[in-house]
């Protein structure tokens, strides 16, 4: 079960709720073949305005990273509380 653990970061498998030959075995081929599909609908599209519609959601997320950043920092310098 470790390898899974490591091969798929972020994902816990409460109270052994998925069985180790799905995760070890199944998912890897699962999950590859949606980021394939959401790989290929982005590249399928040559508009950059079209582009961000079908952009991966793991590249979305990845992306939000230095938006929340910057929005705490200047959080962090507003005077008033409220």
């Amino acid at each position: 079960m470790l390898s899974s653990v490591q091969t798929f970061s972020g994902i816990t498998n409460e109270n052994e709720f998925y069985g180790h030959h799905y995760l070890s075995e199944v998912f890897q081929g699962d999950i590859k073949a949606l980021i394939d599909r959401w790989q290929a609908a982005e590249d399928a599209v040559s508009a950059p305005e079209e582009k961000a519609a079908v952009r991966p959601p793991h590249k979305r997320l990845a992306g939000l990273g230095g938006k929340w950043f910057s929005s705490v920092a200047a959080l962090e310098k507003l005077r008033d509380p409220a």
